[in-house]
Order: C-alpha cells, then structure tokens, then sequence
C-alpha cells in the first residue's frame, strides 16, 4: 500500500490534479474525434487536428520561449516517447472509429495492468499471487468487452489493445526523459509527428472540405488533446505512477455518459460485466505493495 504521508505529497497533489484534468480533457477530445470520424477519414481528421494543435503550441512557445529542439537530439527517450505516442494515436483513432467510445476508453484502461505485468515480467518486481491473479482477471475483463469469436478478435478491438500498450510505453518513457525539457515542447514534438504520420496515411485517402461544423469539432477535439497532453506529462513527471493511475479511470464513466448521450448506446451485459472487471483489476494492482515503481 502506499503510505499516507507519500499520497499526499505536495508533488503528488499537483499530479492527481493534473491526471484529473487530462482524462477530462482526453475524453472530450475522443468524443469529438468519434464524432468528426463518422463522416472524414481519420487521416484527414488527424491532420487538421494537429495543424490545430501545433499553431496552439506555437502561441504558448512563443509566449513561454520553451522549445527546445536540441534535447530531440541529444535524448533518445524524447524519440521513443514520440513513437509510442505516434502508435498511439493511430491505433486508437482507427479502432475509435469502429467502437463506442465508453468501450473504447475501458479498454484502455488496462495500462495499469500493462505497467504491472511488465514490472513484473521486466524489472523483476514481485507483485504476489494476487496481484497475478489481478493481471489475469484484468485481461479477462477485456476478453469479456472484446468478444472474440472463432474467427479471432475483431482489427478494432485488437487495435484497441495495441494502444493500450503504446499508452503504457509512453507513460513508463516520459518520467526517463530529462527535466529541463518542457512538457509544452515534448508535446509539440508529439503532435508534430501525430501530423506528420497522418499526411503520409492520407496520401491513399479522398479528402474533401469539412463543413463548418465538422471544423468546430476537430478544432475543439485539437483543443482538448493539447491541454490532455500537456497534463499528463506534467503528472507523470513530478508524480508516483501508483499514486496517479488511480485517477485514470474518471475517463471510464465520462466516455460511457457521451456514448449513451449522443449515441444513445449502452453496453451490454457481458462488456459492462468487463468494464467492471478491469476497473477493479487495475485498482487492485495499482495499490498494492507491488505496483509498478516510477521509472527512473
């Protein structure tokens, strides 16, 4: 269990804080990114968002004087986060398409149960036989959301997953990357290949013009990210990670409230039974004695 005293930390304060407002913020900009892929490609989508995003930085670089290209450079950890980052996004647009995006979310929140395992597996760390048996429930929960039949899981939900793990190798990477460097520049350099990675994609897509409408949403899906992305990276580097994935799952209920709101959808028995699941197993492991460390 983590002590009382460690939990309420001044500096893992700020970071629940800041966790708390980057789910608020990921969920709105998933939301409004469901709603802009129903009727544009994704590629397109992501371009126009991130060419949002990126003039948003630009103004806060210019105010704060934050970028900073060198670190690129010279710290390979901003280069693997990036990528995790890029894979990300990409996985999880394409499988958001195609999922609800209240199941969506709960699949992924098994990075806690990621970060786990691979603190375990990995680094060694004893997690105990309930954690294990925690891992196991957690990735029986996601069976029960993503129903695979005998022809396989469906490419979104495997998508889905994908992302999930790109989520957990972002978030293990970013406390290695070195302090002086902004979280606004690391998230500049994030959304610059987000872009980048869509422009290449979008060769083989028809665009055609968004309506004014379909502007309104992805620039406030553009919004949104950039102040998730902004936060979380604020958290995860001055913050416990056991302290803070706790907080991960205000994005569970919020996402769910969207689907049935503007979608009229609900999960059904067996995915609300997974949801359930997977919360409880990613709670369970994330405070318990053996939970995954901060990565150094």
């Amino acid at each position: 269990m983590i002590p009382t005293s460690q939990f309420l930390s001044p500096a893992n304060r700020r970071g629940i804080v800041a966790t708390l407002a980057a789910m608020g913020s990921f969920a709105t900009s998933d939301t409004l990114m469901k709603m802009a892929t129903e009727t544009l490609p994704v590629p397109e989508v992501l371009v126009i968002r991130s060419l949002f995003a990126l003039a948003l930085l630009l103004v806060l670089l210019r105010r704060s004087g934050d970028l900073q290209l060198r670190p690129v450079i010279q710290h390979p950890q901003i280069l693997w986060r990036t990528t995790c980052e890029v894979i990300l996004v990409l996985t999880w647009l394409y499988g958001l398409k195609f999922v609800s995006v209240g199941e969506a979310t709960a699949v992924l929140q098994t990075v806690p149960i990621f970060l786990t395992a691979w603190a375990a597996l990995v680094r060694k760390e004893a997690v105990g036989l309930g954690g294990w048996l925690a891992i196991l429930a957690g990735f029986g929960g996601i069976l029960l959301i993503v129903k695979p039949s005998v022809s396989g899981v469906d490419l979104p939900m495997l998508l889905l997953l994908a992302a999930a793990m790109a989520a957990a190798g972002r978030d293990l990477i970013t406390r290695s990357v070195p302090r002086h460097v902004s979280s606004t520049t690391i998230t500049f350099i994030s959304t610059l290949a987000g872009g980048a990675s869509g422009v290449i994609l979008a060769l083989n897509d028809d665009w055609r013009a968004p309506d004014l409408r379909e502007y309104a949403i992805i620039v406030g899906a553009a919004l949104m990210v950039t102040l998730g992305q902004f936060f979380i990276i604020r958290a995860y580097r001055v913050a416990d990670i056991a302290v803070l994935s706790p907080f991960r799952y205000v994005s569970v209920p919020l996402t769910l409230t969207a689907s049935f709101v503007i979608w009229g959808y609900a999960p059904d028995l067996l995915s609300w039974t997974g949801i359930v699941i997977v919360v409880l197993a990613g709670l369970y492991t994330i405070t318990r004695r053996g939970a995954p460390k901060n990565p150094r």
